[in-house]
């Protein structure tokens, strides 16, 4: 008899590795899958409720499904789409389910927890989200590193701290918010204001100590740091030990956010508006093509009147412009990686046009 193995193989391995996992303890016979997995992103959506959606069943059941996957130490797991739905079976195995998870900061989890919680508690005024917010918060404080940095911002890389996607200043700017009583933060107690306080500086601590210096002068910030040493260090294949132009600029912008910046803070944010000034690449523009293999490609063409770019990454001492490939080797220039390593990053960027104008309104206000 003929049997249909293209059809029925992928099914059969599917079930024989769920039972394999089962068997092996690596997950709960019953688990609450429905809020994994999903292909959605819960901490983008969190940012968008507003107002009276906090005080909706929908959003009591996202509250109440947010309790349920607060770790021990205060934190949340990171990957969690709360607004599924649950049975009464998932949420009884989310218990177990936890004690192979771990708290994280990594891509707004925990921060957006507190956020929307925090909410929660402002519509509703049940003690059992503001309980949860503080430990929130607690786990947030505790968790930073004596240099000031989160190590929790790197999953599975406890030993290095990192700038890279901005998840850094996604905790600054929550610790400011929450020290200064910002909406919605206003009810935090006034201890935990102060521990929020003292942890945004030893954070400003941490971007001055890790700003690199050539010949004494301040430039900008490497993506990643050994978190002992404060050494750069490369964090993939295509993330460098390397100036990264790209988020300096936030780095910097947080630094021109402070009301009353120290000399130290000042000389810092000269010092990396210096460098940005050195290095634009000037005179280019991205043009799109078809290549020899019909594929879409781009280079970069002559334009006078093309606004100013900077190259995503640049070598720490000579300020070169370097390109990696997809297997982590480093060329000196866009046409030499292939087609793919190419394709892979967006090589040079443009925000550092944008902070420039600001540094220029900055300076304006400054006495």
């Amino acid at each position: 008899m003929w049997i249909d193995t293209a059809r029925i193989l992928p099914s059969l391995t599917k079930h024989l590795f769920l039972l394999l996992l089962c068997l092996v303890g690596c997950i709960p016979t019953v688990c609450a899958q429905s809020v994994f997995n999903t292909g959605r992103n819960w901490t983008v959506e969190e940012a968008t409720y507003k107002g009276i959606y906090f005080q909706t069943e929908m959003a009591a059941e996202t509250a109440d499904h947010i309790l349920l996957f607060q770790m021990p130490d205060g934190g949340w797991p990171k990957g969690i789409y709360y607004p599924a739905s649950m049975t009464a079976a998932e949420t009884l195995a989310a218990t177990d389910i936890k004690k192979r998870l771990h708290s994280s900061l990594a891509g707004k989890t925990t921060l957006s927890e507190i956020h929307f919680l925090s909410n929660m508690y402002q519509a509703t005024a049940k003690r059992k989200y503001k309980k949860a917010v503080e430990d929130g918060i607690g786990f947030l404080v505790r968790s930073q590193l004596d240099n000031g940095g989160w190590s929790s911002l790197v999953e599975n890389s406890p030993t290095v701290i990192s700038f890279a996607d901005n998840a850094f200043i996604e905790v600054m700017n929550a610790l400011w918010r929450i020290a200064e009583a910002r909406q919605p933060y206003d009810f935090v107690s006034a201890d935990l204001r102060n521990r929020c306080r003292t942890a945004f500086e030893r954070g400003v601590g941490l971007i001055l100590s890790t700003q690199c210096v050539q010949e004494g002068r301040p430039t900008i910030w490497c993506t990643c740091y050994d978190a002992q040493t404060l050494q750069p260090v490369a964090s993939g294949l295509q993330e460098p030990a390397a100036l990264n132009s790209q988020l300096s600029d936030n780095l910097v912008s947080l630094l021109m956010g402070l009301g009353e910046p120290s000399e130290p803070i000042v000389q810092a944010i000269e010092g990396a508006v210096d460098w940005y000034r050195t290095n634009k690449v000037s005179g280019l523009t991205r043009q799109n093509y078809i290549n020899k293999e019909g594929k879409r490609d781009f280079r970069f063409v002559e334009d006078r009147h093309a606004p100013d770019m900077w190259a995503l990454y640049y070598h720490p001492v000579t300020n070169q412009p370097i390109f990696c490939e997809t297997d982590g080797e480093v060329k000196h220039s866009l046409d030499d990686l292939t087609y793919n390593g190419r394709k892979s990053q967006t090589w040079y960027i443009n925000d550092g046009g944008k902070l420039l104008r600001n540094y220029e309104k900055w300076k304006e206000t400054r006495p």
